[in-house]
């Protein structure tokens, strides 16, 4: 866990494996917060079932909608646009035609060349 500093406020950032396990570390986390009670931002991933969420619907602590992940990549990349999620598909599979944009294409060709594509939309709440 750690904290950044945003404008006036801090943000405290932590990772969860298991979130539906581990309920009781928010309620610590919201017991030692005190009052006036914080607001809440997450951004959720459950890479078993392929969902990704948040509930930044501004984008303030979670602009990223897109996640991605190639053969390039020693972990997941987060884009804001779809368009840049594209771009990064194409510097790393540069073989990929220039005007695709496809995503389903993208990740058909990939896998006919036995590369690697991950992508994820960041579903807002």
């Amino acid at each position: 866990a750690h904290v950044e500093g945003r404008g006036d406020k801090s943000v405290l950032f932590f990772t969860q494996a298991y979130p539906w396990e581990h309920e009781d570390v928010i309620d610590d986390v919201l017991e030692q917060l005190g009052e006036p009670e914080p607001n809440i931002y997450m951004l959720a991933e459950c890479f078993e079932d392929g969902v990704h969420w948040t509930n930044d619907r501004e984008g303030k602590y979670f602009p990223e909608r897109y996640r991605v992940l190639t053969d390039i990549d020693d972990d997941d990349v987060y884009f804001v646009t779809r368009e840049e999620a594209i771009a990064h598909f194409h510097k790393a599979y540069p073989e990929l035609p220039a005007d695709m944009n496809d995503i389903e294409q993208i990740c058909k060709i990939c896998d006919e060349n036995d590369q690697y594509c991950g992508f994820n939309e960041i579903k807002v709440y």
